[in-house]
């Protein structure tokens, strides 16, 4: 039986691990944050981490339980709770616009971003 690998919490470099999370939560788990913040009386900052950890224990556990007779399965990398943080933004506003770093002038609305972000790191 293969060992529990639970990918959330593995990455290849610290770097690319630290990047990836200060950009999705500066462009989405602020907003969600907020959001939180505002439904809940201040508790943003605690149901952010709680959304974040469940992402993690139902992705890893899903993926632990699918995987378990294959020890030939690797995995890495914290995808799936950031997709539960972007579509949780969308969730909250749907038709919140987004712009890109190099192209600012250039808005389209988040759930474009989403679409892009879930059919490109399937």
């Amino acid at each position: 039986m293969a060992s529990p690998r639970f990918c959330s919490f593995i990455h290849a470099d610290w770097g690319h691990l630290s990047s990836q999370h200060v950009f999705h939560y500066s462009l989405f788990g602020s907003t969600v944050e907020r959001y939180f913040n505002y439904e809940f009386s201040g508790k943003g900052h605690t149901l952010f981490i709680v959304m974040y950890f469940l992402a993690v224990a139902v992705a890893d556990g899903y993926n632990l339980f699918q995987q378990k007779d294959n020890p030939e399965y690797r995995s890495l990398g914290p995808a799936v709770e950031l997709r539960a943080v972007i579509f949780a933004n969308i969730l909250f506003g749907p038709f919140s616009k987004i712009a890109l770093i190099l192209f600012s002038q250039l808005e389209f609305p988040i759930y474009i971003w989403a679409a892009l972000f879930a059919v490109l790191r399937v």
